[in-house]
């Protein structure tokens, strides 16, 4: 894992994620060795609506610590709507609506709880994901 886009090295990270389709929904947990003596421990959700993130060093010095706050919110459904190539059937979500861009692209917009994202995805021409950007 990585910190900085510029960063040189990677830190080893062990993860879990837990992903909810019927409600939008996530839980992400992540330990990390930055050296022999030095981990942080974190935590990312996004449960009804609401996004919350925790990160502790050596899991006692809190680095982050926020919630339910306007921008957060939004990042977290941003990722959960890009993330769905992993569970395909949640494309068909109630919550997401589709434009067709092109004949290689389509744009997802996802509104749930008072809040909207959208992001594009595009496919070769064999319909295989390529990447989406939002």
């Amino acid at each position: 894992m990585k910190l900085k886009p510029n960063q040189k090295t990677w830190y080893t990270a062990e993860v879990e994620q837990y992903v909810t389709t019927n409600q939008p929904g996530f839980l992400w947990k992540v330990k990390m060795k930055m050296s022999p003596f030095m981990h942080v421990v974190g935590r990312d959700k996004f449960q009804d609506g609401k996004a919350a993130m925790t990160m502790k060093m050596g899991s006692l010095l809190s680095v982050v610590n926020t919630a339910d706050h306007e921008k957060i919110n939004q990042s977290s459904l941003s990722r959960y709507l890009m993330e769905i190539i992993w569970v395909p059937s949640t494309a068909l979500s109630p919550y997401i609506t589709w434009k067709e861009i092109d004949q290689n692209s389509a744009e997802a917009t996802m509104t749930y709880k008072g809040v909207s994202v959208s992001a594009v995805f595009y496919f070769d021409d064999s319909g295989d994901f390529l990447k989406v950007s939002a």
